[in-house]
């Protein structure tokens, strides 16, 4: 009874995709619509070094020569192509796949619009990339004087012809700084002082004493680990905690050794941060790639070791040298008993034997006790034997303050650096110093590089090249402040903080507060997340988020000209100015404007920026008229972006 239904869902989902596309039909994308389909759909038996019945569909020669059967398309006509035929197939027998579901209409029709549109092909599908190299690599230190970094870079920048000599004035730096240490802008008195300080070692004077405040440090750097932790301000949907806010805004507070950090998230006991290894626990009947035992899995080798094993969650990977064992092997380690391995949600009968997935580091007992096997684990993630460890927080630290990794992506440590020197050394020198984080940020925000201009170069997000120019590194990217940089950007220019004027979140305040939060700080990042804050990139953090899209978006535009949340914010902050005025040397409208633009955007405004700002004043200044002044300054670029 099952094969009549199963042709006819089939032959359903072939006439959907075979009908006519519309003369409207966009140009299909090869690499991120047609390859995903290949790869999970078809290189299981025809890629990757496997050519069942002869065919291979890692080239499109390969397609195009086809095999026992033969060419698998025609390029134009895909109703004539052997690919389509077998995908739309209403014979179980004879439809490709041969195991699982068949593609749904939305696949097969890419597929079909693909090959009617000529298939192009611009995308390189090499063999599956080695698994990433876990052993530390020492380098030596060229000779000389100077930052370590800049002295390492002097190779590399000299064979790529970049010039050094160049770096941002004091204020630039100094914006710049202050954002990436502490989250915050200079204040106008600050500013003026580290300007007209004299000391050739200022600016290494100014990186210690921002890494020194270290309220505002952790205040900073809370955020970036509360979306590579997923802690965010609510509750698991099974009512347990997992916001560890409150221990890890202690330990950045506290700088903890980083091993120290890692192990503690992997083996919290009972009473430490749970959250990031218990994981979202879904309500009813959960799938197998759902356990919070895989999730803890996943989220472990992202994060701390820069790999991706969501592809051999339900089967071996498809893109990847991982495989169901060893991704399930790792996840035993959190069970309380031997897990059953599942193939796409179906039980395979296969039990999980517990292991690491990089066994030359070290292995883990199966006959060990559950508490014991977690132990074992979180020694070999943080093992100084495992140089994949270090290179991947100095990748991430890298990243954040460059706008860009030495390793891109930044969770394929398996890819090469741009350069490997600089990666290996600072990986070594973060263990030699203890695992000392706020060291390795001093030695990137003091060094040469760090301080070059500003750049946009050629390269997409995900670290490939564009229109054939390949990355070559010469300075900082141009990056947007985060969205709790610029909320709290807002509030310097009044001199308050986020939580204080921005309105409550729909619902109000959360009932259940982190009690383990001994932060008495209204910023914006102790704020449950406002649709301004996702606008301008914040995640939700169900999932662990490890890189935020800073692409400019219409959405943002219309929450920072029209949202009510910043709306209620500059209006309050508007009677802050107004309040401060009266209550100091009097309403007037020049020294209104020098106190908006220099909180705002630290330096005075032009000659034309300064009667453009007293028309948008106005004769008679109102809430409404110092509103639209303090609008005018943080739409701005210039105050939204670190150049």
């Amino acid at each position: 009874m099952l094969k009549p239904l199963v042709a006819f869902t089939v032959l359903c989902s072939a006439l959907a995709a075979l009908a006519s596309p519309t003369p409207a039909a966009p140009p299909v994308r090869f690499g991120p619509e047609v390859l995903p389909i290949l790869a999970h759909q078809c290189f299981e038996c025809h890629g990757n070094g496997k050519r069942k019945g002869g065919l291979d569909l890692s080239s499109r020669e390969a397609l195009l020569k086809g095999g026992k059967n033969g060419p698998a398309m025609v390029v134009g006509n895909s109703i004539k192509s052997l690919l389509i035929e077998k995908v739309t197939s209403v014979d179980p027998d004879d439809r490709m796949p041969s195991k699982g579901d068949p593609l749904a209409p939305a696949e097969i029709a890419t597929l079909k619009n693909w090959i009617d549109q000529g298939a192009v092909w611009d995308v390189t599908v090499q063999g599956l990339p080695p698994k990433p190299d876990v052993k530390p690599h020492p380098v030596a230190l060229p000779p000389g004087d100077g930052n370590p970094i800049d002295r390492l870079l002097a190779a590399y920048f000299s064979q790529h012809h970049v010039k050094t000599d160049e770096t941002v004035d004091d204020r630039r730096y100094a914006r710049r700084v202050f954002f990436d240490a502490i989250g915050l802008a200079p204040t106008p008195v600050e500013l003026e002082a580290f300007v007209n300080d004299s000391s050739p070692t200022k600016r290494v004077d100014l990186v210690k004493k921002l890494l020194s405040r270290k309220e505002d440090y952790a205040e900073n750097w809370i955020s970036f680990w509360a979306d590579h932790l997923r802690s965010g301000t609510t509750f698991g949907i099974d009512g347990r905690d997992i916001n560890i806010n409150g221990w890890l805004l202690a330990a950045l507070r506290d700088n903890m050794p980083y091993d120290q950090f890692v192990r503690t998230l992997i083996d919290p006991g009972k009473d430490g941060p749970r959250g990031f290894v218990d994981g979202l626990k879904m309500r009813g009947v959960v799938v197998a790639s759902e356990r919070t035992e895989i999730q803890a899995t996943q989220n472990i080798s992202q994060v701390f070791l820069g790999t991706q094993l969501k592809c051999a969650t339900c089967h071996d990977s498809f893109t990847s040298k991982w495989t169901q064992n060893e991704l399930w092997g790792m996840a035993s380690v959190f069970a309380d008993e031997p897990m059953e391995i599942a193939r796409c949600e179906i039980p395979t009968g296969r039990k999980a034997v517990s292991g690491f997935i990089f066994p030359e580091i070290g292995t883990i007992d199966p006959k060990l006790s559950k508490d014991q096997k977690i132990a074992r684990l979180a020694e070999l993630v943080t093992s100084k034997d495992d140089g994949l460890f270090a290179r991947t927080i100095v990748n991430r630290l890298w990243n954040r303050v460059m706008g860009r990794g030495l390793v891109e992506p930044i969770d394929s440590m398996e890819n090469p650096a741009w350069d490997a020197n600089v990666l290996n050394w600072l990986a070594s020198d973060l263990v030699a110093s203890h695992y000392n984080v706020k060291h390795t940020l001093e030695l990137i925000l003091t060094s040469k590089a760090y301080q070059m201009p500003a750049t946009d170069d050629a390269e997409v997000t995900n670290g490939g090249p564009r229109d054939g120019v390949t990355f070559v590194f010469a300075g900082p990217r141009f990056r947007r402040i985060t969205a709790e940089q610029y909320a709290d950007a807002v509030c310097a220019i009044g001199r308050t903080q986020w939580k204080l004027v921005a309105p409550p979140p729909q619902g109000g305040w959360p009932t259940k507060p982190d009690l383990k939060n001994d932060s008495k700080s209204d910023r914006a990042w102790t704020h449950i997340r406002s649709p301004l804050q996702e606008a301008l990139g914040r995640p939700d953090r169900n999932n662990v988020t490890t890189i935020r899209d800073t692409d400019a978006s219409t959405l943002q535009a219309l929450q920072i000209l029209t949202g009510p949340d910043l709306n209620t914010v500059v209006a309050r902050i508007a009677d802050k100015l107004i309040a401060e005025k009266l209550d100091g040397p009097g309403l007037d409208a020049d020294g209104l404007i020098d106190t908006v633009w220099s909180r705002g955007l630290l330096r005075k405004p032009s000659a034309d920026e300064l009667k453009l700002s007293r028309e948008i004043l106005g004769t008679k200044m109102t809430k409404d008229s110092v509103s639209d002044l303090v609008w005018s300054v943080i739409s701005l670029p210039e105050f939204q972006v670190l150049d």
